[in-house]
């Protein structure tokens, strides 16, 4: 146990921090792949997809490169001035992906119109919304994620070698830790 401390404490909190972040995105993500097979696949939907696959694609690809870059970061205890988790790295990473949402937004509003003659959300296009929602949704977690990163925050209290001595011999004499549930 390393009490919270140091480098070790600091890869914990920000592996804490990508777990809630992985967490809610898979949640997300799941949904959307679950729209995906409840949907009724029509010509609209065939025709809108074709043409933003381009820009989902973009956006999917730079938001998976940043996912891991800032994973493979938190499991360092932050960003470096090497490699892969280099601060400048990351922070072109973001703006990429950034970029991808905006072009991924006016390219699906122009498809939109071009589709279905509308510049509102109708009752054939909800799941195709929705998938780029959650899209641009696991992007912009992403990006927060990353930003997370380079601030170099760290969101979990140390504790400290008395406040972890104290905790554990409480949790060892919690009716929980004999056993008994």
């Amino acid at each position: 146990e390393c009490f919270d401390l140091g480098r070790t404490a600091r890869i914990r909190a920000q592996l804490s921090e990508s777990c809630k972040k992985l967490v809610f995105m898979h949640d997300w993500l799941r949904s959307a792949v679950r729209t995906m097979f409840d949907e009724e696949f029509e010509d609209h939907h065939d025709e809108l997809m074709e043409i933003v696959a381009p820009q989902l694609t973009k956006l999917s690809d730079l938001t998976s490169r940043l996912l891991y870059r800032t994973t493979l970061a938190a499991a360092e205890g932050g960003v470096t001035p090497l490699g892969s988790t280099d601060p400048d790295v990351l922070i072109t990473d973001v703006k990429k992906v950034v970029e991808a949402q905006e072009e991924l937004a006016t390219a699906f509003l122009s498809a939109r119109r071009k589709v279905y003659g509308s510049n509102n959300v109708t009752t054939d296009s909800i799941s195709e919304h929705f998938f780029v929602a959650a899209l641009s949704l696991y992007g912009q977690y992403t990006t927060q994620f990353a930003e997370y990163m380079l601030n170099n925050e760290t969101t979990i209290d140390q504790t400290g070698i008395l406040g972890a001595l104290w905790s554990g011999l409480k949790d060892m004499c919690a009716f929980t830790g004999w056993g008994f549930t």
